[in-house]
């Protein structure tokens, strides 16, 4: 059960911080962070639960983390360059 939830925390994080890129606001960037923890409380519970190696979860995990930290950085910058101009 934890498993299904961890995927489908992890993958709605990644469309979530991708549509923060579009349409960014404070409020879904706060979100993001929501999610990104989400996904890594879950995690610990599947690794401690389940015996998972390291190196897998270290691999999945940066990756993992890349892909929606980058996402942030964006939504932040186009944010940032939106309250500049207004």
């Amino acid at each position: 059960m934890i498993l299904i939830l961890h995927i489908v925390i992890a993958l709605t994080s990644i469309a979530y911080s991708t549509y923060t890129i579009v349409a960014p606001s404070p409020k879904k960037i706060r979100g993001n962070y929501l999610f990104l923890a989400g996904t890594w409380i879950s995690g610990f519970f599947l690794v401690f639960q389940n015996h998972v190696s390291f190196g897998h979860l270290c691999l999945s995990g940066i990756l993992y983390t890349g892909i929606v930290t980058m996402n942030m950085m964006l939504a932040r910058k186009r944010l940032a360059s939106r309250t500049i101009t207004q």
